[in-house]
């Protein structure tokens, strides 16, 4: 049997009204996503845990545990990615 290759993409977890207002188009986003990734090649898209909480998953990972065994990573746009994480300049 052949490695799929795990693909993370980034979430935001927003407070109550946030998510209110956003929840559909944010989703629509992640399918988006999802869709594109088993477009391309057959990987498993995964949704990260929100990376500003730092907390245990439900299997007592903290992100970084997972991000150790991701083969991938979608970094889902937005203000926050600021390009000096990644030795850019803004554009």
């Amino acid at each position: 049997m052949t490695h799929s290759p795990t693909i993370g993409i980034t979430a935001r977890k927003g407070d109550d009204a946030w998510v209110r207002e956003h929840t559909r188009n944010y989703i629509n986003v992640l399918n988006e996503y999802g869709a594109t990734t088993v477009i391309l090649a057959p990987d498993t898209p995964v949704t990260l845990p929100d990376g500003t909480r730092f907390t245990p998953d439900a299997a007592g990972r903290l992100p970084t545990d997972i991000v150790a065994h991701l083969d991938g990573l979608v970094l889902a746009g937005g203000g926050d990615v600021h390009p000096k994480y990644f030795g850019a300049e803004l554009a």
